[in-house]
């Protein structure tokens, strides 16, 4: 299937705003499993945990709040932006959580508080940009 080089241009940028912020996090995680020792603060374990736990369903409600906003806008471009808008705030909210459940494990060293970075996955695959996705967003 051949796609008009905005909308795949509009495709690379939203696998770039999904598919990062987990990379970079895992990234993170990864050497502070390696690296751990220090301080031994927990007190940030359980929100992190619960926060992680629930991230999956804030950030998907999220982006289908953003994709089923009533588009006054007929052009285009104006709703590339909304789905670069959907993808960054789900994505977003995700990568803070994880970010949150990576410095309670580094502060911690409790495995349970990288639930965040875990779920940080579920909602990029779920968020994932696919032509069908986008052509969503442009109907």
């Amino acid at each position: 299937m051949s796609l008009d080089p905005s909308v795949e241009r509009a495709l690379v940028r939203g696998r770039l705003i999904v598919g990062l912020p987990p990379v970079v996090v895992l990234l993170l995680t990864t050497a502070s499993v390696w690296l751990a020792g220090g301080v031994r603060a927990s007190f940030l374990v359980m929100p992190a945990m619960l926060l992680g736990l629930v991230s999956p369903v804030l950030g998907y409600r999220t982006y289908l709040y953003l994709r089923d906003r009533p588009a006054a806008e007929t052009d285009p471009a104006a709703r590339v932006r909304v789905f670069e808008q959907a993808n960054l705030a789900a994505s977003g909210l995700a990568t803070s959580i994880a970010a949150l459940g990576w410095i309670a494990f580094t502060l911690s060293g409790r495995p349970e508080a990288l639930a965040g970075v875990a779920t940080q996955v579920i909602v990029a695959g779920a968020v994932w940009p696919t032509p069908e996705r986008l052509e969503g967003f442009l109907e």
